[in-house]
């Protein structure tokens, strides 16, 4: 219980910290983490979301289509937790994406690429990860929802 107190006081307290949690809302941790982690919605902008969600059929390469009334519910949750949905909970990352961007990839933001440049392709680091999606790689509690090394 103490745990779960020092985490919550933490997350009042330390606000950057809670936008750096992965999904856990149900419907996202069960349509995408089957694949990779269910990204905080609050990650990316609402348009982002649109066009990935609009993008299902070929959803970097694998068709993640969904039955219709399934693809409703996730893009619903992911556009009402989106980073420009005044949650409260958008990450350091939305903060870069300004006007009507709507990058695809969170690694595409300046934000991220801020945070994580000194990962260049060609560094050990590099070659152990694949890329900058693999989140664990560097971050081996990223499926907690924890990114700080």
């Amino acid at each position: 219980m103490l745990k779960h107190s020092l985490i919550l006081s933490a997350l009042v307290l330390f606000p950057s910290i809670a936008s750096a949690q992965i999904s856990q809302d149900p419907i996202l941790v069960k349509e995408c983490s089957s694949c990779h982690l269910a990204f905080s919605a609050g990650w990316l902008p609402q348009a982002s979301w649109k066009k990935i969600v609009d993008g299902l059929p070929n959803h970097f390469g694998d068709d993640a289509r969904l039955p219709d009334e399934r693809r409703a519910q996730v893009e619903a949750a992911l556009l009402a937790g989106a980073g420009d949905a005044k949650t409260g909970r958008s990450s350091p990352f939305i903060k870069s994406v300004t006007g009507e961007e709507a990058p695809l990839r969170l690694t595409e933001t300046m934000g991220f690429q801020r945070k994580h440049k000194k990962f260049k392709p060609g560094t050990a680091t590099m070659a152990r990860a694949k890329s900058l999606a693999n989140c664990q790689a560097c971050h081996p509690k990223a499926a907690e929802g924890i990114f700080e090394d």
